[in-house]
């Protein structure tokens, strides 16, 4: 199991990064759920939301908000190489705020 942080603000490229990976078509109501899970969690009270992306692979989220911070808590059950990529992309949200591209 992979886990970590991320910032609050990638809490949606987060989840549709991890929904790509596997090849699971996320949708937009399944994330403005996922989004109301989750703020009704509290890393620090342990208690989590979890969400199961089926694709081509299989990856178990679990995810908490973190009362007071800008940040959420994740943890991810999957395989090696998508735990990796995970792992990698969660490095990059930490430090950078991903957002859309416009192409003049």
């Amino acid at each position: 199991m992979d886990a970590s942080w991320i910032l609050l603000d990638n809490f949606g490229p987060f989840l549709r990064f991890t929904a790509e990976l596997v090849g699971y078509q996320l949708l937009p109501e399944e994330e403005q759920a996922i989004g109301y899970g989750v703020a009704e969690s509290d890393v620090e009270a342990d208690i989590w939301y979890e969400y199961e992306f089926q694709g081509q692979q299989l990856v178990k989220l679990r995810l908490a908000a973190d009362p007071g911070s800008l940040v959420f808590h994740w943890r991810a059950e999957c395989a090696p190489v998508a735990s990796d990529k995970i792992g990698v992309a969660a490095r990059i949200m930490q430090e950078y705020t991903l957002s859309r591209g416009h192409i003049c």
